[in-house]
């Protein structure tokens, strides 16, 4: 049967405990979950290792399946002085969550996510300062990086992100280390469920391998390879 939808899209995990590898990182997350309170986290790490994927699922964590979290999402492009100064302002609206229904009157938390924040504006990162020490009440944020990246010659690129924003966040790593079993063993799954019967399955571990431990380049992969298979 021809493929007709992304396998990134369709495998997407949809809770912490879903993520293949990231063990520190879903440990952190759970015991957050049980006993959450106002901060900001940061992950950090290379494309396509589920650190957006993973911000979504903690959100969800929160709130009943069949409703919509108060989740603000934004790219770093979209995050000017302005922006940070309205959600300031919305952020000292203590009413806005007493129209919810939520399972847990006590768990009414929002969230704000924002993708690559190293590459905010200084002036955008400047105003964040202030809104992070403290957090707002009921509020967490959550924000992604993926650098600092090597130059040219190995050396690591000076970390756009200063030492003050850092400092006001959690910041977790999302590593590749020790992900390639897992990873492969995941593909074959992804493989069984996808692909005709009769087709031969290509390595696993060397997808995994080429793939450098990305979740998202291995399927990315997979459906070319499955894609194949139809012409």
């Amino acid at each position: 049967m021809p493929l007709t939808y992304s396998l990134t899209a369709k495998y997407r995990p949809h809770k912490i405990q879903d993520f293949i590898g990231l063990e520190k990182v879903k440990r952190v997350l759970t015991a957050f979950v049980a006993n959450p309170y106002e901060t900001a986290f940061l992950f950090t790490g290379p494309p396509g290792m589920g650190k957006t994927s993973m911000a979504e699922a903690l959100v969800c964590e929160f709130f009943p399946e069949d409703m919509n979290p108060p989740m603000w999402r934004f790219h770093s492009a979209q995050c000017n002085v302005d922006e940070v100064r309205r959600m300031c302002n919305q952020f000292g609206n203590a009413d806005i969550f007493l129209s919810l229904k939520i399972r847990d009157p006590q768990r009414r938390w929002r969230f704000v996510i924002v993708d690559e924040i190293d590459e905010v504006t200084r002036p955008a990162s400047i105003e964040f300062l202030s809104l992070l020490e403290p957090p707002p009440s009921k509020t967490i944020f959550i924000f992604t990086r993926n650098g600092p990246d090597k130059d040219d010659d190995g050396d690591l690129e000076e970390d756009k992100l200063e030492p003050r924003f850092r400092q006001r966040c959690i910041e977790l790593k999302f590593s590749s280390y020790g992900i390639q079993p897992a990873l492969a063993s995941f593909l074959a799954k992804v493989w069984a469920a996808e692909a005709p019967k009769e087709a031969t399955q290509p390595n696993f571990g060397q997808l995994a391998r080429n793939a450098n431990g990305s979740v998202r380049a291995a399927l990315k992969d997979l459906e070319l390879r499955l894609l194949t298979l139809a012409t």
